[in-house]
């Protein structure tokens, strides 16, 4: 989905810890280069190791079931964006808890991405006239 610069992935990844690696590395190769957060249900165990990418996710426990200590399953990751603040809500008919992130763009990352779009463009151009 894309909102003014920014474009989000909403996910809820495999519960395989190489299955959802690899879904997450697809996800953020389609968005690189451009302001953009990955969120939801990562089904990750672990810190998740993303070149390019910061996790800026609340830091809290996110799931809650029975019989299983709470833990964080979901989580955002950032691509030229500053997190202001990340939060949890309290929880409602799901076992997860809703994150609240506050995103603001990286000015610079709207620049690059601006001639990074131009750049393509005369490439395409150069190739044609070729």
């Amino acid at each position: 989905m894309q909102v003014g610069d920014i474009s989000f992935a909403n996910v809820h990844l495999s519960h395989g810890q190489l299955l959802n690696r690899r879904q997450l590395y697809r996800i953020a190769a389609a968005l690189r280069g451009r302001p953009s957060a990955i969120i939801g249900d990562f089904n990750a165990v672990g810190p998740i190791l993303m070149p390019g990418f910061a996790d800026v996710g609340p830091r809290e426990p996110t799931h809650f079931a029975r019989n299983v200590v709470p833990f964080r399953l979901d989580r955002c990751l950032v691509h030229g964006l500053h997190c202001g603040s990340a939060t949890t809500r309290a929880p409602g008919p799901s076992d997860h808890r809703p994150i609240v992130l506050e995103l603001h763009v990286v000015e610079a990352a709207i620049k690059r991405d601006r001639l990074g779009g131009a750049r393509r463009r005369i490439a395409r151009l150069r190739a044609a006239l070729r």
